[in-house]
């Protein structure tokens, strides 16, 4: 995972084109919830331009693959390309 290379905003566009929405706690967090499914992913408030960290990175591959929305193979090539 290249955290250097992905924004929070890149990660952002990329998990709501997966059909998750972002719901911003003023002062506190973002979550992103998937209606028709379980999945959800609690980030720090962060700018869009601030690369991903390491760590949110490795959460938000495990909850991707975990729930069966990418393969690691899918998030490899969007780490190369985001």
């Amino acid at each position: 995972m290249n955290s250097q290379r992905v924004t929070y905003g890149e990660m952002a566009a990329f998990l709501q084109s997966l059909g998750f929405e972002r719901v911003l706690v003023p002062e506190s967090r973002v979550i992103y919830r998937h209606s028709a499914s379980p999945a959800s992913l609690i980030l720090p408030i962060e700018k869009p331009t601030a690369h991903v960290s390491s760590l949110h990175l490795a959460m938000t591959r495990s909850m991707l693959v975990d729930f069966g929305f990418l393969s690691n193979t899918d998030v490899d090539r969007w780490l190369a390309d985001p």
